[in-house]
């Protein structure tokens, strides 16, 4: 029951600085801020917290670290996601040309 709760714990402290960090970009914005990209923005940090911390998870780091990993990935999350998806543009464009230049080296 301990170990639930830990694991409880963590997921949420891991989501509550996703939400910090996406409180302080939206504040940041110069553009107005409408309903809709606010739920977007939450719906993508949220996204982007659970993906890095899930990926951490095993890392052996202290807990203070990875929750700062989180909290920078978070911040600039919708970059991330826009490279995610460029990448796989890229892949679905040319897959085999795509996996050979990962292969040597992104050139």
């Amino acid at each position: 029951m301990d170990e639930y709760q830990n694991e409880f714990s963590s997921r949420g402290l891991t989501l509550l600085i996703g939400f910090a960090a996406v409180a302080v970009r939206l504040i940041m914005s110069v553009r107005h801020l409408d309903y809709m990209m606010v739920f977007r923005a939450i719906c993508a940090t949220a996204f982007v917290a659970l993906l890095v911390g899930e990926l951490l998870m095993n890392v052996d780091i202290h807990p203070s670290i990875k929750n700062a990993i989180i909290g920078v990935c978070c911040f600039i999350g919708r970059e991330l996601l826009e490279g995610l998806i460029q990448l796989a543009e890229q892949f679905k464009k040319d897959p085999k040309a795509f996996i050979e230049s990962i292969r040597k080296g992104g050139k």
